[in-house]
């Protein structure tokens, strides 16, 4: 499910046990670890990692971040408040991007403010995006 649904929540596992359990298993119900600072709790990844120079001269903390899901995971409409640079280790990832300027509904919520309440799976939520403001269809 998710983040936005009633149905959602959250546990704290080892990653192991997330890995043997939902990665592994192929079980039913879908995890998805998200915004984990893997590296640096996994110092020992973090040296396959070499930083762009990009970010060395960045004006921003440069935040490096870990999402690690099984098949089917589907993130909701939503922005980041940063900038990104996306590396797809396994398997694939579908984008839809729309301008910036467009009303996405945002939640009203604060913990939400990013996320749409469209729901970009649901055809009847999903019918007032149109081509023209969608740039990735």
């Amino acid at each position: 499910s998710s983040y936005t649904s009633d149905l959602w929540s959250q546990k704290l596992l080892k990653l192991k046990d997330f890995i043997e359990t939902y990665i592994l298993s192929h079980s039913d119900e879908v995890a998805y670890l998200a915004q984990y600072e893997l590296f640096n709790h996994i110092t020992k990844l973090r040296e396959d990692i070499t930083p762009l120079d990009y970010c060395a001269v960045s004006e921003c903390d440069v935040v490096t971040n870990c999402w690690f899901g099984p098949e089917g995971t589907v993130s909701p409409l939503h922005h980041d408040h940063y900038q990104n640079l996306f590396c797809q280790v396994y398997g694939y990832k579908r984008f839809i991007m729309f301008d910036r300027h467009d009303d996405m509904r945002p939640h009203q919520h604060h913990l939400l403010e990013n996320t749409s309440q469209i729901d970009i799976e649901s055809p009847s939520s999903a019918h007032d995006l149109t081509d023209k403001n969608c740039l990735g269809c």
